[in-house]
């Protein structure tokens, strides 16, 4: 999946009173950065993105959990057969969304009819789809598209502090020990990036985007060595 730009370095400069030190190019790397990690938060994308993604079969409920929520539409559905030449074969005409907000889409009980053509039934499933926040959702004066582009700009801010800016401290935010009573020579223990604290700016992106969050059921059970919800 790629992830299209939902925000320019023109509006962060705007939303945050200029751009200081920092160079155009650098904030623009820190945006992509940005809108990657808040699509990965919420688990769409922050534009319309196609994606596809392939599923074994047969699935129980003839139902598809696809991997981004928001789901816009489905683009095409394809049969992977054994036998035969071994080519994707379409089946569109098949399948229907069941749920747009959780992404589930359903395999109707002709899908067999329509794809097998008196073969056995494929062995895996490809779906081309389309998921993200709608133009109408996203839209700068919209609730939602203020909050993506707030949580977008503060996520930038993190990723110039800690990653790319003139001021990066490589791939973490060291803060001043003298605060916590320390002495500022204090040579503080060997530690890997993911123990350290992250940068504030980050965290705040990540709290303004929980409002946005489909949340989808944790009930997951095990048929036949496959996962299906």
């Amino acid at each position: 999946m790629t992830i299209g730009a939902l925000t320019t370095v023109t509006e962060f400069e705007t939303w945050n009173g200029g751009s200081g030190i920092y160079r155009p190019a650098a904030i623009h790397d820190a945006l992509l950065l940005a809108e990657g990690q808040v699509s990965a938060w919420l688990s769409t994308a922050l534009v319309p993105t196609q994606v596809v993604e392939e599923f074994p079969w047969p699935v129980d409920s003839r139902k598809m959990w696809l991997g981004k929520v928001r789901l816009i539409s489905v683009v095409k559905v394809e049969g992977l057969f054994a036998d035969g030449n071994c080519l994707w074969q379409s089946g569109l005409e098949c399948s229907t969304i069941f749920d747009y907000r959780q992404s589930i889409i359903r395999i109707r009980d002709n899908y067999r009819i329509y794809l097998c053509n008196g073969l056995r039934c494929p062995e895996r499933m490809k779906v081309t789809y389309i998921a993200g926040f709608s133009a109408v959702e996203s839209a700068a004066d919209s609730l939602d598209g203020t909050t993506l582009r707030a949580a977008v700009f503060n996520a930038a801010l993190g990723f110039l502090q800690t990653s790319i800016g003139l001021n990066s401290t490589g791939n973490v935010f060291i803060s001043s020990y003298s605060a916590a009573g320390y002495n500022e020579s204090r040579v503080p223990e060997e530690q890997s990036g993911a123990s350290l604290l992250q940068n504030q700016f980050i965290r705040n992106a990540k709290e303004l985007v929980r409002r946005l969050q489909v949340k989808r059921p944790l009930n997951i059970v095990r048929t036949r060595g496959y996962r299906f919800l």
